[in-house]
């Protein structure tokens, strides 16, 4: 059974790293009892087109106009000044409306700055980024998928299973100038839910 789940799940592996292949295993295994190797490789196929979906998606937000001119304002500034948060305010605009396009996949989108320092009006993932596997993507400048996890949103919405993403963003006009990385908050249950759902009818 570990061989054709091997087989079943490589393509999360290979394409999203080994973080989102934890997080897809165990359902894996528990399908593979019931089903046929080829449709759960189709499902864990379409589970990984979400995510990829989520890492072009996250270029896309990184190019933008608006996110990169608020990132140079906000670095050119002094922090804490008025232009300073007035920029933070401006960009979390433009993220929330990204995170509108894609709520079925996305709870939420934060940008960090190259020293570490969390862009937002809020303390809401303040403490989040201190994690040792956020840090060491931070400092590695990555662009990876990270382990599973629980994290509070907002506190009124309660706490989600998230798959988180950090992606770095450069200055588009510059080679290889770091501005800022890129964090999607992906919602774990929805990214697999072609075997979610699976299982739930094996189950029934």
């Amino acid at each position: 059974i570990l061989h054709v789940v091997a087989s079943a799940v490589l393509l999360c592996t290979l394409l999203c790293g080994g973080a989102v292949y934890l997080y897809f295993k165990p359902v894996t295994e528990n399908l593979l009892k019931e089903r046929s190797t080829n449709m759960v490789q189709k499902m864990a196929r379409e589970a990984v087109n979400s995510l990829e979906s989520m890492e072009l998606y996250a270029q896309n937000i990184s190019f933008d106009e608006t996110v990169q001119e608020s990132l140079k304002k906000i670095l050119a500034c002094k922090a804490g000044s008025y232009q300073y948060f007035a920029s933070i305010q401006n960009m979390e605009k433009k993220l929330k409306e990204f995170q509108f396009l894609r709520d079925d996949l996305l709870y939420d989108i934060f940008v960090v700055s190259p020293e570490g320092e969390i862009l937002e009006t809020t303390h809401t993932y303040r403490d989040l980024i201190q994690e040792l596997v956020y840090q060491e993507a931070f400092e590695q400048e990555k662009n990876v998928f990270l382990p599973e996890e629980t994290v509070s949103y907002y506190g009124a919405y309660g706490k989600k299973n998230t798959i988180p993403y950090v992606s770095t963003i450069y200055d588009k006009e510059k080679v290889k100038v770091h501005i800022g990385t890129l964090v999607l908050l992906i919602n774990a249950d929805q990214a697999a839910s072609p075997l979610l759902l699976e299982q739930q009818s094996v189950q029934t």
